[in-house]
């Protein structure tokens, strides 16, 4: 929406040309929207296939844990025991490495939209815009004067010589 409000304030002249502009406009952004989403993509599967953090408190295996004391009265033997509290950190232990690597994506996905849609559709649309319109014959006819002006033109240019001629004539010879 907004590159059609740019069009029709720019191309106001020339309103036969905004559909092939707005065309133009909209195959940059779609190429440049499908690489942007081919990068998001790829750091989802990275970070989907590849288990790998440098944060400190998950590489230390801090966990929250407080020591089951044995022997008290109603506890499970030893050996559950020990097996529910490796159970329970591991489930810590992978939902501390859920949120490290959610966080991590939340902060990441933002600047590669950023950069690969917004900042590179921009850098990328005025050189595809120029290069396009300089190329494509139909758009330059379609900057050039309508027909009827360029044969009105003419004829009043034909009309200027032919009068100049005439006033040439009559000063020479003024009856």
């Amino acid at each position: 929406m907004l590159a059609h409000s740019i069009i029709d304030k720019i191309f106001m002249r020339f309103p036969t040309l905004k559909p092939d502009i707005m065309e133009i406009i909209s195959s940059v952004l779609i190429e440049e929207r499908d690489h942007a989403k081919y990068v998001v993509d790829s750091i989802i599967e990275a970070e989907q296939n590849y288990i790998f953090t440098n944060d400190l408190q998950f590489k230390e295996g801090k966990s929250n844990n407080e020591p089951v004391q044995e022997g008290q009265p109603g506890q499970p033997p030893k050996a559950v025991n020990k097996q529910k509290e490796f159970v329970k950190e591991i489930r810590e232990r992978v939902d501390h490495y859920f949120h490290i690597v959610l966080r991590g994506v939340r902060d990441t996905i933002p600047k590669q939209v950023g950069f690969f849609l917004v900042q590179r559709s921009q850098d990328k649309l005025q050189s595809d815009l120029w290069m396009r319109i300089s190329t494509n014959r139909k758009i330059s006819t379609l900057l050039g004067e309508p027909a009827a002006i360029t044969e009105r033109r003419k004829q009043l240019s034909n009309l200027i010589t032919c009068l100049g001629a005439s006033m040439k004539v009559i000063q020479r010879d003024p009856e």
